[in-house]
């Protein structure tokens, strides 16, 4: 495929997730998780008491797990809530990795997946989804349809979550056809970071994605060293050039105990391959080093949220999403980094603080963007530098209205000439840097053109 149209499904897909701009329609998901609840509870289960109070149990049991010990039990009511309740939070998640993925490599077109604490199959619907996505993406760009494979294995030590996963993944149906989606047999297990146990669990099966989403957070039990080395373990189950995605939740994981864990891992002999940098020593060798934690306040609102907020009256997924943050990252079992121009010695970045100033207050400034947040006061979409990369600064990327906001992912390495640096008021050790009609952008990990914050992915953008 040529570089050019690469890049531009890349960024469809990029901003169909930042911005909720999607040709896969977000109702097509909830249509599909409106049928299985009917099929579960019956249909006029959102009249039904009984199944309100279920619900409202389950939610209450998920929220009021995180610090415990104990994980939530994942009765019926838990698997439900989470499915309908605080499973949009991590939604996105997974679809991020991939495309971080998909950036430096080129996906098989036949797929192995192996989910693990699979639940209900969020994980799973949200690996589908981005693969939707993409291949939608691809359609616009270049006008062929390009199928891919992606067999699922789910892992769950509950009979009674694996019985949900099948009915609900197996009842799911891509909106296109070029996306094939096969359900292996389950396994029902506990994970344990016991080599003889895994071995025993998976035999000689080997995985193209290990997905690691919602559930080391909740494997209290076990230490950070020996869920690190659990981790360590499952590498040995990748095809060459396999990854582990990684995902945890405020909502059920401590994200300090979270970056403590991938940090293990790496010591352990994975590399954590995305989706940030950390340009001035590499904690434990060769490695990207996430910043870890990410709000999700803009995350997409599902119309089943509504309807689990009306029924439910203590349910709140505002609330869930405002105080939501993710720590994550791509684990491998090779030695490749995201960003080879990120090596020590390197030579682009100063500490901002010693950054050359001309007297308007502009400068040339090299950074790394570490996450996307928005601002609380202004509803403005900030991106924020990794601070390995601009020394002790807390540094803050925004985009003046008549640029428009470009398609940057964590990781991207940036040259902004001619930025406006503003320093924070009342002395605070920050610093925003206005990108405006003045300022000269390149993008060192990959030249993105600039699009406009919203859009709709049809063949007018395309052009």
């Amino acid at each position: 495929m040529e570089e050019s149209k690469r890049v531009k499904i890349l960024q469809f897909v990029q901003n169909a997730l930042l911005f909720g701009d999607s040709v896969v329609v977000p109702t097509h998901i909830d249509r599909h998780l409106m049928a299985f609840a009917d099929e579960e509870f019956g249909q006029n289960w959102i009249e039904a008491q009984e199944v309100v109070d279920v619900l409202a149990t389950g939610l209450r049991s998920i929220l009021q797990s995180r610090g415990s010990t104990e994980p939530p039990a994942y009765d019926l009511g838990s698997l439900m809530a989470h499915l309908f309740g605080i499973g949009p939070l991590h939604f996105h998640k997974v679809p991020f990795l991939l495309r971080n993925l998909l950036r430096k490599s080129v996906f098989k077109n036949q797929l192995r997946i192996l989910d693990l604490g699979a639940g209900v199959g969020i994980s799973t619907l949200s690996t589908i989804y981005f693969f939707e996505l993409l291949a939608n993406s691809t359609r616009l760009v270049t006008g062929v349809q390009e199928e891919v494979h992606l067999t699922f294995t789910a892992l769950d030590s509950l009979d009674e979550a694996l019985r949900l996963y099948q009915k609900h993944i197996q009842g799911y149906r891509p909106v296109f056809p070029e996306v094939q989606v096969d359900v292996a047999s389950p396994i029902q297990a506990t994970l344990s970071p016991d080599p003889d146990s895994l071995a025993n669990t998976l035999g000689r099966d080997r995985y193209d994605l290990i997905l690691a989403s919602h559930v080391l957070g909740e494997m209290r039990k076990l230490g950070i060293t020996q869920r690190a080395k659990l981790l360590a373990e499952l590498g040995k189950y990748l095809e060459p050039g396999g990854s582990i995605l990684f995902a945890e939740s405020a909502s059920s994981a401590i994200p300090s105990e979270m970056n403590q864990l991938k940090a293990r891992a790496v010591g352990e002999g994975l590399t954590l391959f995305a989706p940030c940098s950390n340009a001035w020593e590499k904690p434990t060798g060769r490695q990207c080093y996430s910043c870890g934690n990410v709000s999700f306040e803009k995350v997409r609102r599902p119309n089943i949220a509504d309807i689990i907020g009306t029924v439910c009256e203590d349910y709140s997924f505002d609330q869930l999403a405002a105080n939501n943050s993710w720590v994550f990252g791509i684990l491998r079992a090779d030695d490749v980094i995201h960003h080879s121009q990120l090596e020590i010695g390197s030579g682009l970045f100063t500490k901002l603080a010693a950054s050359p100033q001309a007297e308007n207050g502009r400068a040339t400034v090299y950074g790394a963007v570490a996450k996307l947040e928005v601002g609380r006061v202004d509803n403005e979409p900030y991106f924020k530098l990794c601070d390995q990369t601009c020394g002790s600064d807390v540094a803050w990327l925004k985009f003046a209205p008549e640029v428009g906001v470009p398609a940057l992912e964590n990781g991207d390495v940036l040259e902004l000439e001619n930025v406006s640096v503003v320093p924070a008021k009342g002395g605070k050790n920050k610093v925003f840097l206005v990108v405006d009609g003045e300022t000269r952008m390149r993008n060192l990990s990959r030249d993105f053109r600039l699009l406009p914050s919203k859009h709709v992915l049809t063949q007018e953008v395309v052009g």
